[in-house]
Parts: structure tokens; C-alpha cells; sequence
């Protein structure tokens, strides 16, 4: 509670303890932090890894600082949450998350064109980042049609860890 009360303060962040504590694929059903917000796990029906191009940072305090603006993430947010409760998949979550991009309208142009040369993606909230679905055997190639086309992006090919936060001694 303590790192969510001060992601809050410190505006760097909404919600992101809570889904750290829980792993894998999550819905913030309800806002707040471990013990007052509400989270739902969900399995894809596919086993997909997540790449992730990375191309620069956008200040998440100075986006969170804007009041028309955090009260267009929360409208339209809570609106498309219900559309995709209502289809859980990861093609729903990709058409959700790529809706909300739009709307926000904070999607700088690199971030467009991975949008629009790979089906299975989206903008990473908030960064100059897109993440990309992949399946295993489309890894490699997808990373390097990226560096091709992005030389001097960060690429990560990611885990999803499953099991969420915990302690390591």
C-alpha cells in the first residue's frame, strides 16, 4: 500500500502495485491500491511473449499533472474496460488497448508506424514504447524486421511472470 500511495502522490503512475502483486495477465476492475482495488487474472487463449521497442520516455508526472486529460483516461478507460469484460481475449485487448491509444491521442509517430506495420500491438501507457504479441517462433524475426526498420530503439524480448511480486532472498 505504501508503494501505491506514493506512486499516487508522486504521480508517476496509477495502478500499477496493485497488477505487479498479482502476475500475468490482469484487469483493474476496480482502482486503488493491494487491499481496496479490485483485480482480475486472465489466461490468453494462445501463449504469446511480448516484445517491447522502446524509443524514449514521456514524463509520466507532467501527462498525470493535466486534468483534461486525466479525465479523458478515466472516462474513456472505464468505458472500454466494460467493452472488454464483455470479450475477454487478447484480440479484444489489443482492439481496446489500440482504441484508447487513439482517443488519448498522445501516440507519438514511431510508435504509429510499429502499430501499423504489426497487427498484435500497442502503445505501452505511458512511453514513446509499443509493445508487439508475438508467438514464440515469431520472436527472432519480429526483432529483427525492428531493428531494421528502428536501429536506434531499446528492444526487450519480455517474460510474463506469472506468479507476480515477491521476495527473493
Amino acid at each position: 500500500m505504501i508503494a501505491h500511495v506514493s506512486e499516487v502522490i508522486n504521480k508517476t503512475g496509477l495502478g500499477d502495485v496493485i497488477s505487479s502483486l498479482l502476475g500475468g495477465f490482469e484487469i483493474r476492475v476496480k482502482a486503488g491500491g493491494p487491499g481496496h482495488g479490485t483485480v482480475k487474472k486472465w489466461e490468453p487463449e494462445l501463449y504469446v511473449s511480448p516484445i517491447i521497442i522502446y524509443f524514449s520516455s514521456i514524463e509520466t508526472r507532467k501527462v498525470l499533472r493535466e486534468n483534461t486529460l486525466t479525465q479523458r483516461i478515466s472516462e474513456f478507460g472505464r468505458e472500454l474496460l466494460q467493452e472488454f469484460l464483455k470479450n475477454v481475449s487478447l484480440e479484444k485487448f489489443i482492439a481496446v488497448s489500440r482504441k484508447f491509444t487513439e482517443i488519448i491521442g498522445l501516440c507519438p509517430e514511431e510508435v504509429e508506424t510499429v502499430m501499423s506495420k504489426f497487427a498484435m500491438s500497442s502503445m505501452v501507457m505511458l512511453g514513446n514504447s509499443a509493445f508487439i504479441m508475438v508467438h514464440p517462433e515469431e520472436i527472432h524475426p519480429t526483432i529483427s524486421t525492428l531493428r531494421e526498420m528502428f536501429p536506434n530503439a531499446t528492444i526487450v524480448e519480455a517474460k510474463i511472470d506469472y506468479r507476480g511480486a515477491k521476495v527473493i532472498t
